[in-house]
């Protein structure tokens, strides 16, 4: 359980759930998927109507780290700056607080409330959202030069909760073609990018990291239905027994505008890129489908 053991088993949540779950909150909305900070304060980046230097100010920058906030017993955003090790800790909290806020949030309690030991003090998911949420990007920054997949993983997902709160005010309230809107475009095909390169069929944290990464894209790079379909047979591959996934799959084939002929072949590349753990091919494969459709 996260509350004792924050570093969570690989195996801990099977991936067809944690995509089921992704998928109604990212369909139905992904305020319940916000950090506490950025749902109550408006501080950071999260904001009405962002403009493209509040966005460029959300690209990580060594030192940029601002001040302490309320939670005067955590370590300041200034300490975690200054300490590596402070920051790997953060890392391996902010990752496990990945699934335990969304079942809380599929269960109807408050997301992140229950309270546990972590940098030195007795805090809770939420606590750690409310003090670093908006700069978590920023303050894991470092993680993403680590030669461990596992370890820049936790930086992809401060990244990515950093991006999915603005996801819905950038497709509703920004003007496709508008610097603001061109900017954030940029920052989530970047993200999916980086992500979609640690992407392995055998480890659920990264599966499910691309799909909902690919979610956030909204330009025909990667928001086209091949490479939909081919994260798809990616998660497929990965629980090939699960019946809701397969459902999914199956859905998406009745769907799609794809021809049979393409979605074969998408099915092969991913067979090919997947007859081993961490082989690296996926990648390979997937972006050979970039801007397909264009």
């Amino acid at each position: 359980m996260f509350l004792k053991s924050p570093t969570v088993s690989k195996k801990r949540v099977a991936v067809s759930a944690l995509v089921a779950v992704a998928l109604a909150l990212l369909y139905l909305g992904v305020s319940k998927f916000r950090s506490p900070a950025a749902a109550n304060t408006g501080n950071g980046v999260a904001l009405k109507i962002p403009t493209s230097t509040q966005l460029d100010n959300a690209r990580p920058r060594a030192k940029q780290v601002p001040t302490s906030g309320s939670h005067s017993a955590l370590p300041t955003r200034e300490a975690l700056s200054a300490s590596r090790s402070l920051v790997e800790q953060l890392g391996k909290f902010i990752h496990g607080c990945r699934d335990v806020r969304i079942a809380d949030s599929v269960a109807g309690r408050t997301p992140g409330a229950a309270s546990f030991n972590a940098l030195g003090t007795e805090t809770s998911c939420h606590a750690l959202f409310e003090e670093y949420g908006p700069w978590l990007d920023v303050a894991l920054y470092p993680l993403k030069a680590s030669p461990e997949p596992t370890v820049r993983g936790q930086y992809y997902d401060a990244n990515y909760d950093v991006l999915a709160t603005n996801h819905l005010q950038f497709k509703i309230a920004t003007d496709v073609g508008s610097p603001d809107r061109t900017l954030y475009e940029q920052l989530t095909e970047e993200h999916f990018e980086d992500v979609a390169k640690d992407l392995d069929p055998c480890d659920g944290d990264s599966v499910a990291r691309a799909h909902l990464s690919q979610k956030l894209v909204s330009t025909p790079g990667y928001d086209n239905p091949a490479i939909q379909y081919f994260i798809a047979r990616v998660m497929l591959t990965h629980a090939p027994d699960d019946i809701p996934l397969r459902r999914y799959n199956d859905e998406l084939q009745s769907t799609s505008t794809l021809s049979q002929t393409v979605m074969n072949s998408i099915s092969s590349a991913v067979r090919r890129a997947t007859t081993q753990c961490g082989n690296g091919l996926l990648w390979n494969e997937m972006a050979a489908w970039k801007g397909y459709g264009k």
